[in-house]
Protein backbone atom coordinates (compact mmCIF):
# COMPACT_ATOMS: atom_id res chain seq x y z
CA UNK A 1 0.00 0.00 0.00
CA UNK A 2 1.23 3.40 -0.76
CA UNK A 3 1.92 6.38 1.54
CA UNK A 4 0.37 8.47 -1.04
CA UNK A 5 -3.21 9.88 -0.36
CA UNK A 6 -5.02 9.18 -3.61
CA UNK A 7 -6.22 12.11 -5.77
CA UNK A 8 -9.77 13.25 -6.08
CA UNK A 9 -9.59 16.49 -8.19
CA UNK A 10 -7.37 18.10 -10.06
CA UNK A 11 -3.83 19.97 -9.70
CA UNK A 12 -3.06 23.39 -9.39
CA UNK A 13 -1.54 23.25 -12.55
CA UNK A 14 -4.51 21.69 -14.16
CA UNK A 15 -6.51 24.70 -12.33
CA UNK A 16 -3.83 27.50 -13.61
CA UNK A 17 -3.75 25.56 -17.27
CA UNK A 18 -8.02 25.58 -17.44
CA UNK A 19 -8.37 29.00 -16.03
CA UNK A 20 -5.24 30.24 -18.51
CA UNK A 21 -7.58 29.00 -21.54
CA UNK A 22 -10.07 31.04 -20.21
CA UNK A 23 -9.04 34.14 -19.81
CA UNK A 24 -6.25 36.85 -22.02
CA UNK A 25 -3.26 37.32 -20.40
CA UNK A 26 -0.76 40.63 -20.77
CA UNK A 27 2.54 41.30 -20.13
CA UNK A 28 3.69 43.96 -17.71
CA UNK A 29 4.67 46.08 -21.35
CA UNK A 30 1.49 45.71 -22.78
CA UNK A 31 -0.41 46.41 -19.41
CA UNK A 32 1.49 49.76 -19.13
CA UNK A 33 0.47 50.37 -22.68
CA UNK A 34 -3.30 49.95 -21.98
CA UNK A 35 -3.36 52.02 -18.95
CA UNK A 36 -1.56 54.73 -20.86
CA UNK A 37 -4.25 54.36 -24.23
CA UNK A 38 -7.23 54.57 -21.39
CA UNK A 39 -7.16 57.87 -20.40
CA UNK A 40 -9.21 57.24 -17.10
CA UNK A 41 -12.20 56.83 -18.86
CA UNK A 42 -12.94 53.57 -16.79
CA UNK A 43 -12.98 51.34 -19.64
CA UNK A 44 -9.85 50.10 -18.16
CA UNK A 45 -9.58 48.38 -14.16
CA UNK A 46 -6.57 47.24 -12.97
CA UNK A 47 -7.64 45.05 -10.13
CA UNK A 48 -4.70 44.02 -7.48
CA UNK A 49 -6.18 40.87 -5.50
CA UNK A 50 -2.97 40.81 -3.15
CA UNK A 51 -3.96 41.68 0.99
CA UNK A 52 -2.65 44.44 2.07
CA UNK A 53 1.11 43.14 3.69
CA UNK A 54 1.86 42.16 0.63
CA UNK A 55 1.24 45.36 -1.55
CA UNK A 56 2.75 47.04 1.41
CA UNK A 57 6.23 44.88 1.24
CA UNK A 58 6.79 44.79 -2.71
CA UNK A 59 4.34 48.52 -4.22
CA UNK A 60 1.29 48.73 -6.01
CA UNK A 61 0.71 49.47 -9.52
CA UNK A 62 -0.28 53.04 -10.00
CA UNK A 63 -3.65 53.49 -10.66
CA UNK A 64 -4.66 50.09 -9.71
CA UNK A 65 -8.00 49.24 -7.11
CA UNK A 66 -7.11 46.99 -4.48
CA UNK A 67 -9.59 44.10 -4.10
CA UNK A 68 -8.77 41.34 -1.95
CA UNK A 69 -8.85 38.03 -3.24
CA UNK A 70 -10.73 36.76 -0.63
CA UNK A 71 -14.28 39.21 -1.42
CA UNK A 72 -13.18 39.12 -5.19
CA UNK A 73 -16.30 38.03 -6.60
CA UNK A 74 -18.81 39.91 -4.15
CA UNK A 75 -16.99 43.32 -5.07
CA UNK A 76 -16.99 42.48 -8.84
CA UNK A 77 -20.51 41.56 -9.09
CA UNK A 78 -22.52 44.27 -10.57
CA UNK A 79 -25.83 42.76 -8.91
CA UNK A 80 -24.30 43.14 -5.43
CA UNK A 81 -24.78 45.12 -2.51
CA UNK A 82 -21.21 45.04 -2.12
CA UNK A 83 -20.29 45.57 -5.46
CA UNK A 84 -16.79 48.19 -5.89
CA UNK A 85 -17.69 51.57 -7.39
CA UNK A 86 -14.96 51.22 -9.95
CA UNK A 87 -16.47 47.70 -11.17
CA UNK A 88 -19.57 49.61 -13.38
CA UNK A 89 -20.10 47.47 -16.59
CA UNK A 90 -19.73 44.00 -18.33
CA UNK A 91 -17.89 45.82 -21.18
CA UNK A 92 -15.14 47.04 -18.62
CA UNK A 93 -12.02 45.49 -19.35
CA UNK A 94 -10.18 44.20 -16.14
CA UNK A 95 -6.98 43.02 -15.45
CA UNK A 96 -6.11 40.91 -12.63
CA UNK A 97 -2.99 41.48 -10.45
CA UNK A 98 -0.93 39.18 -7.74
CA UNK A 99 2.59 39.03 -6.58
CA UNK A 100 3.52 36.51 -9.58
CA UNK A 101 0.82 36.06 -11.91
CA UNK A 102 -0.70 32.76 -10.43
CA UNK A 103 -3.33 33.77 -8.33
CA UNK A 104 -4.69 36.69 -11.12
CA UNK A 105 -5.27 33.87 -13.56
CA UNK A 106 -7.49 32.10 -11.08
CA UNK A 107 -9.26 35.32 -9.96
CA UNK A 108 -9.45 36.58 -14.10
CA UNK A 109 -11.19 32.86 -14.45
CA UNK A 110 -13.67 32.90 -11.56
CA UNK A 111 -14.70 37.21 -12.18
CA UNK A 112 -15.31 36.51 -16.33
CA UNK A 113 -17.92 33.36 -15.22
CA UNK A 114 -19.82 36.30 -13.38
CA UNK A 115 -20.40 38.28 -17.03
CA UNK A 116 -17.36 40.43 -17.79
CA UNK A 117 -16.76 40.01 -21.40
CA UNK A 118 -13.05 41.16 -21.26
CA UNK A 119 -10.92 39.60 -18.29
CA UNK A 120 -7.09 39.36 -18.26
CA UNK A 121 -4.18 38.84 -16.04
CA UNK A 122 -0.91 40.92 -16.27
CA UNK A 123 1.77 37.34 -16.68
CA UNK A 124 4.35 37.55 -13.91
CA UNK A 125 2.58 40.12 -11.50
CA UNK A 126 4.01 42.71 -9.76
CA UNK A 127 7.32 40.83 -10.16
CA UNK A 128 7.49 41.26 -13.73
CA UNK A 129 6.19 44.39 -13.64
CA UNK A 130 9.41 45.32 -11.19
CA UNK A 131 11.39 43.62 -13.35
CA UNK A 132 10.59 45.64 -16.62
CA UNK A 133 11.37 48.65 -14.67
CA UNK A 134 8.05 50.18 -14.62
CA UNK A 135 6.91 51.74 -11.42
CA UNK A 136 5.45 51.11 -8.15
CA UNK A 137 3.79 53.44 -5.59
CA UNK A 138 3.30 52.80 -1.86
CA UNK A 139 -0.74 51.54 -1.14
CA UNK A 140 -2.77 53.83 0.86
CA UNK A 141 -2.51 53.54 4.72
CA UNK A 142 -5.29 50.98 5.98
CA UNK A 143 -8.16 53.24 7.13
Amino acid sequence: MSDQPQRRGATVDELLDTARSEIDRVTPSELAELMEASDDDGSLLVIDVREHPDRERTGIIPGSVNIPLIVLEWRCDLASAHSHPAVRSHQQRLVMVCNEGCASSLAAASVKRLGFAQVADLADGVVGWAASGLPLAPPEPLP
